[in-house]
């Protein structure tokens, strides 16, 4: 009788042992599966995301974005190649410093201001406008790349997404017009007078935004109006082949593209370049921005 006795109460030991290491497997399984809809979503290293949360699509041509009831305007930018620097398209008006031509390849999309940055988003992101000819609709002028640090890091925290000023081939295969480029001397245009506002024309002064005809990307004032500042050091060009430079590691000075309403109309090619101190204050400078 007691072996039996001890036999069915080995039974019942065993069997509870295993309903408890089924439940205990249970467990384990269900903080396995709690542990995986907590981790983040795996990105591969250097991912790009541009997703505003109003698009139904990322890849849109022109984005809307706001900040303080001030909306404004990005354009993407696809990916491709170009001849960076005073090529055939400029008739041999050549300078030392826009050459070698060299080709470059861009080998992501990148969204660029649709308009230079306005009076009334600086001040709506800033608080002030330095600016000399005061209008809502005017390019802000009157900064220097140091000024421009600032915007972009108060800009980048008040919209979530990182902006930056273009480096200098982002900004020539954009005013040359990307992967639609049609080798104009001018940002859009053979004829300076229907893209760019400069010293011909402009009275004198910086004119709204948007008042001329844009470029092949839909982008305005990429030649005239205000020069426009890159992220870049300054330094000479190279003969070679580049994938997505950043020019120089170090240097004295920055560098501006586009011309101004005070310039003629070789200061507004496509290619010219200016080397300038980033401190500078000038009524002639200004500048847009890029998301990439």
């Amino acid at each position: 009788m007691y072996k039996k006795l001890f036999v069915a109460i080995l039974f019942m030991a065993v069997m509870a042992a295993n309903v408890m290491a089924q439940d205990d497997n249970k467990e384990r399984r269900r903080q396995r599966n709690l542990d995986r809809l907590e981790e983040p979503p795996k990105i591969a290293p250097n991912s790009i995301l541009i997703t505003p949360p109003h698009l139904t699509k990322p890849t849109d041509d022109v984005i809307t974005l706001s900040v303080r009831n001030v909306s404004f305007d990005m354009v993407r930018v696809k990916l491709g190649s170009f001849d960076m620097g005073c090529d055939n398209s400029q008739d041999n008006d050549c300078f030392d410093r826009e050459t070698p031509s060299h080709i470059v390849m861009i080998d992501y999309d990148y969204y660029i201001g649709k308009f230079e940055v306005t009076q009334e988003l600086y001040e709506a992101v800033m608080g002030n406008n330095p600016s000399g000819w005061k209008a809502p609709d005017r390019p802000v002028e009157d900064v220097s790349w140091d000024d421009i640090q600032l915007f972009c890091k108060e800009l980048s925290i008040l919209t979530g997404y990182v902006f930056s000023l273009p480096t200098e081939a982002e900004w020539e295969y954009a005013a040359r017009g990307g992967h639609m480029a049609t080798a104009s001397k001018y940002s859009g245009s053979m004829n300076v007078d229907v893209v760019a506002w400069h010293s011909g024309n402009s009275g004198g002064q910086t004119h709204p935004v948007g008042s001329r005809q844009p470029n092949e990307l839909g982008i305005y004032d990429m030649s005239g109006n205000v020069w426009e500042w890159c992220q870049d050091w300054y330094g000479k060009y190279s003969g070679n082949r580049q994938t997505n430079p950043k020019g120089p590691t170090e240097g004295t000075q920055r560098v501006l593209r586009g011309g101004a309403w005070d310039s003629n109309t070789e200061g507004c090619r496509v290619v010219k370049r200016r080397p300038s101190s980033q401190n500078i204050h000038n009524k002639g400078i200004g500048f847009r921005v890029v998301l990439r």
